[in-house]
């Protein structure tokens, strides 16, 4: 069954939890160890588990964003370039003006590597860097998954 474009989802806040529990599991796995913990670890890497649960959730939200202008192209004279341009431009202005704004500032107060590293940082490459140099970025090592998706 096709759902007609005024009939997509929107917001399901039903999903704010999987997101918190998601960004916890992050947070836990970076804060405190398994031996500092142990009861709450149990053999479970919470930070792998929180980052894949995240990428889940996104993968499922933009498929529905896709699927709705989908049903777009089908019942108006929009077409699949103009809607993805949309789609993109969209995210460009939710994700890009915080992201320029955070490596701004770091390079104001010198946050290291940021001085080293601005070049990967503005170009949207930071995951070509961790994967050619095996290694993370500091505190610039986060933005991978920005960049990933």
């Amino acid at each position: 069954m096709k759902l007609a474009a005024s009939e997509s989802q929107g917001h399901m806040p039903q999903l704010d939890a999987l997101r918190f529990f998601a960004v916890l599991g992050v947070l836990i796995s970076h804060f405190w160890t398994p031996q500092e913990l142990p009861w709450l670890f149990a053999d479970i890497d919470l930070g792998w588990l929180g980052v894949r649960l995240f990428f889940v959730l996104s993968g499922f939200l933009i498929t529905g964003i896709l699927l709705d202008a989908r049903s777009l192209t089908e019942t108006t004279s929009l077409t699949p370039v103009y809607l993805i341009g949309q789609f993109y431009i969209r995210r460009f202005l939710r994700i890009f003006p915080i992201y320029y704004l955070v490596i701004a500032i770091a390079l104001m107060f010198n946050v290291m590597p940021g001085r080293e590293l601005w070049g990967w940082l503005v170009s949207y490459t930071s995951n070509i860097y961790i994967t050619v140099h095996s290694t993370w970025m500091g505190v610039f090592s986060h933005f991978w998954s920005l960049v990933v998706e």
